[in-house]
């Protein structure tokens, strides 16, 4: 609590991310299970961001316990506190374990043409997982999909803050999300051509079986070119 209200104090080898809204930092937990905990915190100065509080760390602790009892592969929710002030919450946050690895993000920096090939077809599983899950996470970028390191740690899912569960699988999601993914790997931070992008979400559909190739590339290649809003992606 101490470093959420003096975030100046975080020391600067634990600061993992500073937003206007947003702020992630290692904290030693003394625990035997989990020695390093990831601290989410969602500071909210604004009025409108206090009075609408469950959309931040709510919102992701729900979710990211949603996906786990779907069988997704995510980041255990070890806690979640808030701080409220003159009756309204004045910062949330939700506690997580700490992942060994790094986002896909930063393998791809770089990469030369086959580590691109060979990344983009190991997270191919985790799409699956998605699809079948049922599972709408709009931000599902290469920063939101963290690899595990040699040391046997699993690949996973990040950032739930904004997702939304469907009632069954729907094939159009699945390529509205592929289509954002490959928004973030060409025009966002230029990571991977848009060929191989293409290549790898027809992979997708081969594995997953799906039909209706012509409709599903239409929505693929939209989102592919332009990045859609929130209330879209949350609406597919």
């Amino acid at each position: 609590g101490e470093l959420i209200r003096k975030p100046e104090e975080i020391p600067a080898d634990a600061l993992l991310k500073r937003a206007p809204r947003r702020l992630v930092f290692l904290c030693q937990a003394g625990l035997a299970q989990h020695p390093l905990i990831v601290v989410k915190v969602f500071p909210l100065s604004r009025l409108r961001d206090r009075l609408r509080h469950k959309r931040y760390a709510y919102n992701e602790t729900v979710n990211l316990l949603t996906a786990a009892d779907l069988g997704l592969p995510v980041p255990g929710v070890l806690g979640y506190g808030l701080c409220r002030e003159m009756g309204l919450t004045r910062w949330n946050a939700l506690l997580l374990q700490f992942l060994q690895g790094r986002p896909l993000r930063e393998h791809l920096a770089g990469a030369d043409a086959l580590t691109q090939r060979n990344l983009l077809w190991r997270v191919l599983p985790l799409f699956q997982k998605i699809y079948q899950a049922g599972c709408n996470h709009i931000d599902l970028g290469p920063h939101a999909i963290f690899l595990g390191d040699t040391n046997g740690a699993r690949d996973c899912l990040i950032d739930f803050q904004y997702c939304r569960f469907l009632e069954k699988p729907d094939p159009r999601t699945l390529a509205a999300q592929a289509g954002y993914f490959g928004w973030c790997l060409t025009t966002y931070w230029n990571l991977a051509p848009a060929s191989l992008v293409t290549e790898w979400f027809e992979t997708l559909l081969d594995k997953l079986s799906l039909t209706d190739r012509s409709a599903l590339g239409d929505i693929f290649r939209r989102r592919l070119l332009k990045r859609a809003s929130i209330r879209e992606r949350l609406a597919q």
